[in-house]
Order: structure tokens, then C-alpha cells, then sequence
């Protein structure tokens, strides 16, 4: 079972080949191997059109307690 701890919120910004962007979506996962399934899950349309749409992956400096995720350093 994974713990608490080991979960990272991660940000999937869509972006188009000319450089505007979709909504984010925030994704908690453990690593950026799973972060990339997820992604493949969820099926997001916009990724449909490979020649238009690409997505990029952040790591989000937050920590998570009590189920509530903040940042650190702000």
C-alpha cells in the first residue's frame, strides 16, 4: 500500500502547437511514470489531436496534511 507521504501533486497543463492553454488538471500520483498512465486514462480530448495539442507535467511545491494539500514557502 502506498503511503501518504510518498504522493506528489503534480500539474498537466494542455498546450496548443501555437502556445495558448487549456484548463490544468492537478493529478496526485507518486511518480512521473504514473503521472504519464493517469493521463492515458482519463483520456483527455484535446489529446485526440497530436499534430495540435501536447501536454506538460510540473511538480507542484505543496505538501499534503490532513488530506488538505498547501504550499510551502508561501
Amino acid at each position: 500500500m502506498m503511503n501518504k507521504k510518498d504522493l506528489r501533486l503534480w500539474r498537466v497543463d494542455l498546450v496548443h502547437r501555437n502556445g495558448y492553454f487549456a484548463p490544468y488538471q492537478l493529478i496526485e500520483a507518486e511518480s512521473l511514470k504514473n503521472v504519464h498512465k493517469i493521463i492515458k486514462q482519463k483520456r483527455f480530448r484535446l489529446l485526440d489531436f497530436p499534430n495540435s495539442w501536447s501536454y506538460r507535467i510540473t511538480l507542484e511545491n505543496r505538501v499534503k496534511v490532513n488530506n488538505k494539500w498547501y504550499n510551502l514557502g508561501a
